[in-house]
This record gives structure tokens, sequence and C-alpha cells, in this order.
């Protein structure tokens, strides 16, 4: 099997929440979440990522 692609990485940090903040653990990472969910969006948005075509090829 021969695989072809193009892989792009980015790394950005995720702000840790305050030592004093008042929410609870699950609300803590319910928020890290929604943070890496919208930083993604962000990027698909602004134009990072291939055509729907592209992606089509790219997936076999």
């Amino acid at each position: 099997m021969k695989a072809s692609g193009i892989l792009r990485v980015t790394a950005e940090m995720v702000p840790a929440p305050p030592a004093a903040d008042p929410r609870t653990l699950e609300q803590q990472i319910f928020g890290v979440a929604d943070y890496v969910t919208e930083i993604i969006q962000q990027g698909l948005w602004s134009g990072q990522h291939f055509t729907e075509k592209e992606n089509h090829k790219h997936a076999h």
C-alpha cells in the first residue's frame, strides 16, 4: 500500500485555568474542550485545509 497526502501539524498553548477557578473539574475540562474545538474550527475556516475534492482524494 502506498500512502500519499499532506499532514499538517500545528501547536498552540492551551491556557490553564487559574488556581482559584471556582468551576468544578468537569466544567474546567469542558472549557478546555470548547477552546480546542474553537481553535480547530478557526483553522478550518481560515483556509488551512484541503478542498472537498482533495479531502476525498487523500482519504483513500
